[in-house]
């Protein structure tokens, strides 16, 4: 029952659709305005733009495993702006875009320990 947090990998593809479907089902289920629309499959959009958003920029994605299972993810970037009345860069900073722990596994740390891990990641390369 130890928790694993690794780099995504290919096979890691149908668990973590999975797991942006669910996280779209979520918020759209917490829109009381009702502007968000779910429809199961979606997430393969998501994970989609994500990989094509690291790719472009520095970024990376991290999967928590347990049981042979994935039950979290997180990605993020590392980008560099211009101050607006400068344009003068900032110093990098990194940016979390997605985060997601299976209902099941939430308060038991799986969040925490993914960000702690992206965050290293940020600290290390920005």
């Amino acid at each position: 029952m130890e928790l694993k947090i690794r780099h995504y990998q290919d096979s890691d593809k149908d668990a973590s659709v999975a797991l942006f479907d669910q996280l779209l089902q979520c918020l759209a289920s917490t829109d009381t305005l009702g502007h968000m629309h779910w429809q199961h499959g979606e997430g393969a959009e998501v994970l989609s733009d994500v990989l094509k958003d690291i790719e472009n920029e520095k970024g990376v994605v991290y999967v928590a495993e347990q049981d042979d299972g994935i039950v979290g993810v997180v990605s993020g970037k590392i980008g560099q702006h211009d101050d607006v009345k400068t344009g003068q860069p900032y110093d990098p900073e990194g940016r979390v875009t997605q985060l997601y722990v299976k209902d099941a596994f939430r308060g038991k740390g799986v969040g925490s320990t993914l960000l702690d891990r992206i965050e290293k990641y940020f600290k290390d390369n920005g």
